[in-house]
């Protein structure tokens, strides 16, 4: 946009309206400049001022006049269309068009800044040694890389320069407040970079940060926050006297009700209330929602904390130098307590207060409880849970990225081959305790935690049943995406060869499953850029994500020729039934299974504490009114259609199969 100088004419109208200037030369205004809204405004230093009282929206959609009221600007820009209302001090900003800006003591950029990008926290550990670069486009993977892999050396130099790089670029001297962005009853707002449709409604102070927002992901900072050296990421709600402080703040994320951050970070989806969270690293879906909750020094992803979970990461001897895994879509009870540095395997549940350190990274889907002190492991149980299930369906349901770009990669699979590796370790791991362990003991030791000899045997059954599950889907879905007939040429031709060695272990990266072999090969071409931006890194790893399943065939593959001996050249019709009727028969014993844990939902002890005042007939009708009944639950329909499909599934393939 051109500016002119202001006419006399219009520096005396001005002057009129009780508008006052240090030096009026310094203030430049566009071709079609209207004084008629504009009052009572203090114009400092060197402004920019377009056709303000251009018409913009309202809150509701109505149409609003902009013009500027009761105000100081120094060094300011303001483009057509804005509203500017009884703020004391708009300092070293360019406000953009439909913008609206009232009640608010002061809004300023002090010296040079970066808006919270390299912000330098100490996550994960918090006495250092795993410090994150905070910048506005992080993502749940490029932070696992920057605090996991500490120990490559090369890695971190083209990683730390690249978002150093990244962050320089976003140095000035004049902050920003984009399109349709509406900022109103706050205190202090320094050194914040606004971007398009974020509302900032009765925030107390925000220093050195960066909230992004996007037309369809619009955000959120309301009452009472307080912020300093962070980032807010799009579509995310701040709000009710939050306390953040070296904080980053992923896509779609909600956190208020008074929670406290400190040098942490909540990636996609997660939620943050009433408690506390020191140096967490938070992947995707990391919830916590209760005031006695304490998080320190942990990683977790698809978690959810149950009220007074509490960590120790201090054993009074070298300070808080230690930290906790607790691997995805675990949970933990009521006031349990983990003494780090633990490890937790995928999808568990933590019950009780544990005060030694154990790793069951490899046993999944277990139950950790405490009988005398003493930390016991259930294998499996956790599988056949009703909460297992809903927990894997919710997850995508609930996905509030709305935005034109996801950062965060996420795999929603309950069996994806990062957990079907631990399957595979847990089958190992419980056949060889069983067989080395005497008849006349009770209790066998793993890794700081006792499993009950009875449990081994059956708990390894329902491994194998979610392996058979596994292997059954993949299977099913390479066939049905097939475009040529199915000839048993065809089918052969899908089989990998698989005369490699076995990939390395599998790792999920905070939402993002992949072979170790293959993140490896990753980082290796990562090091190998001359140019490094955060850019290119970021498709480095999409690559990862989007050749998923690509890489799980090629694990099952490996696992069938592994435990079951069938490889390309031995496939035959019959491996291929009986690979469908085990997972067909597993299937729905596992969903039979989780109907029976749903049953309990609608037993009579759930019905304690209805039909007060009432009889047994009274509190039937109660409880139905409220929580309905266990034949109509949408769930239980949801699991009984499913039985029926699976059959016709199983039936329909193997007469496919049959007519080879």
């Amino acid at each position: 946009m051109e500016y002119r100088k202001l006419s006399p004419e219009e520096i005396s109208g001005l002057e009129q309206q009780g508008c006052t200037s240090d030096n009026w030369t310094e203030i430049r205004v566009s071709a079609s400049f209207d004084i008629s809204k504009i009052y009572k405004t203090a114009f400092n230093g060197s402004c920019r001022i377009g056709l303000v009282n251009r018409a913009l929206s309202g809150s509701n959609g109505e149409e609003i006049k902009g013009g500027i009221y009761n105000s100081v600007l120094r060094n300011a820009t303001l483009e057509d269309g804005v509203l500017i209302r009884n703020v004391h001090l708009l300092e070293n900003y360019h406000v953009e068009t439909d913008v609206i800006i009232e009640n608010v003591s002061e809004l300023l950029v002090d010296g040079e800044s970066a808006f919270g990008n390299g912000v330098e926290i100490d996550v994960l550990n918090e006495g250092g040694g795993r410090e994150l670069l905070l910048f506005d486009r992080l993502s749940s993977q490029l932070a696992y890389l920057m605090v996991i892999y500490r120990h490559d050396t090369a890695l971190m130099k083209l990683l730390k320069g690249a978002i150093e790089k990244y962050s320089k670029e976003k140095r000035s001297i004049t902050g920003r407040v984009g399109s349709g962005s509406r900022i109103s009853n706050c205190n202090t707002i320094q050194n914040v970079f606004i971007g398009f449709d974020v509302t900032i409604k009765g925030a107390q102070y925000l220093q050195n940060g960066t909230i992004i927002g996007e037309k369809d992901a619009s955000t959120f900072v309301g009452s009472g926050v307080i912020a300093k050296d962070f980032i807010i990421q799009s579509g995310s709600v701040v709000d009710t006297g939050a306390l953040l402080e070296g904080t980053f703040v992923g896509q779609g994320v909600k956190i208020g009700k008074q929670f406290s951050s400190e040098n942490s970070v909540f990636f996609a989806n997660s939620e943050g209330f009433h408690s506390e969270a020191v140096s967490v690293f938070g992947g995707p879906y990391t919830v916590t929602h209760h005031r006695s909750t304490l998080l320190i020094a942990g990683m977790y992803s698809f978690f959810n904390a149950g009220s007074g979970t509490n960590q120790s990461n201090h054993m009074y001897k070298l300070g808080p130098l230690h930290q906790g895994i607790v691997e995805r879509g675990s949970k933990t009870g009521s006031f349990s307590y983990l003494l780090w540095p633990c490890k937790v395997g995928p999808y568990s549940v933590v019950m009780g207060k544990h005060g030694g350190n154990f790793d069951t990274s490899n046993l999944p889907f277990s139950y950790l409880t405490v009988e005398n002190e003493k930390t016991f492991l259930t294998p499996a149980m956790n599988l056949i849970t009703v909460g297992t299930r809903r927990d894997s369906t919710k997850w995508p349901n609930r996905d509030r990225r709305k935005g034109t770009t996801k950062l965060d990669l996420i795999h929603f699979d309950l069996l994806n081959p990062f957990v079907m590796n631990k399957v595979l370790n847990g089958i190992d791991i419980l056949t060889e305790l069983y067989e080395k362990t005497p008849k006349e003991r009770e209790v066998v030791n793993y890794n700081g935690v006792r499993i009950k000899r009875l449990m081994l045997k059956s708990c390894k059954k329902y491994y194998e049943m979610a392996l058979h599950i596994f292997i059954g889907d993949q299977v099913f879905n390479k066939i049905e995406k097939l475009n040529a007939p199915v000839t048993m040429e065809v089918l052969k031709g899908l089989m990998k060869n698989n005369n490699t060695e076995p990939e390395a272990e599998w790792v999920d990266m905070a939402g993002l499953v992949t072979p170790g072999g293959q993140l490896n090969d990753t980082i290796s071409r990562i090091k190998t850029m001359k140019d490094a931006d955060v850019l290119k890194i970021e498709n480095k790893l999409l690559a990862l994500f989007e050749n998923y399943e690509i890489y799980s065939w090629n694990f099952v593959c490996q696992v069938m020729k592994e435990r079951f001996g069938i490889t390309k050249e031995s496939l035959n019709s019959d491996h291929l039934e009986d690979i469908i009727l085990r997972w067909k028969e597993n299937s729905i014993r596992l969903n039979n299974m989780i109907l029976s844990d749903a049953k309990k939902e609608f037993d009579a002890n759930s019905k304690i504490g209805f039909g007060l005042g009432g009889d047994d007939a009274v509190k039937n009708a109660d409880f139905e009114k409220v929580r309905g009944n266990y034949n109509e639950n949408s769930f239980v329909k949801g699991l009984h259609e499913e039985n029926g499909s699976i059959e016709t599934r199983a039936t329909d393939m193997i007469k496919k199969l049959e007519e080879l």
